[in-house]
């Protein structure tokens, strides 16, 4: 009965293979064949994948290459305009101090408005001067 059992196990029963050790073994060695038959189909196929992604990836350095460049120009040139920016606050720094000093809009206006109305008062006692003048000369001498 233990030899029955021991049969059913490594023979057929549940595997399918042959009752024989050989026939057995045989079986494993075919279905090892054929999964290594399949391992190296997918071993190409990554392969042939991954040498793609390798060639990709060599354009997308190339154009990383290319773009560095382009940034190295950039980076100068905001260089440039950050000494010009400093450049252009010390005008206006100095712009703004002369304008500390200049007078505005309504300044102007208000001394013009008050030297017009002292010309006008001037050229009004001017002409009564002139007005009484000629009164008393008019009386007085002749």
């Amino acid at each position: 009965m233990r030899m029955e059992k021991s049969m059913d196990i490594r023979g057929g029963g549940a595997l399918g293979a042959p009752a024989t050790t050989n026939g057995w073994a045989e079986s494993i060695g075919r279905q090892f064949g054929a999964l290594d038959a399949k391992l190296c189909a997918v071993r190409e196929q990554m392969l042939e994948r991954f040498g793609i992604l390798d060639r990709r990836l060599a354009g997308v350095e190339t154009r990383t290459d290319g773009l560095d460049h382009r940034l190295d120009r950039v980076k100068a040139k905001v260089d440039q305009i950050d000494t010009r920016l400093g450049n252009i606050e010390n005008k206006v720094a100095r712009i703004e101090a002369r304008l500390d000093d200049t007078a505005t809009k309504a300044d102007l206006h208000a001394a013009l408005n008050g030297q017009t109305w002292r010309l006008v008062t001037f050229v009004t006692g001017f002409g009564s001067a002139l007005v009484a003048a000629t009164f008393f000369l008019a009386r007085s001498v002749l």
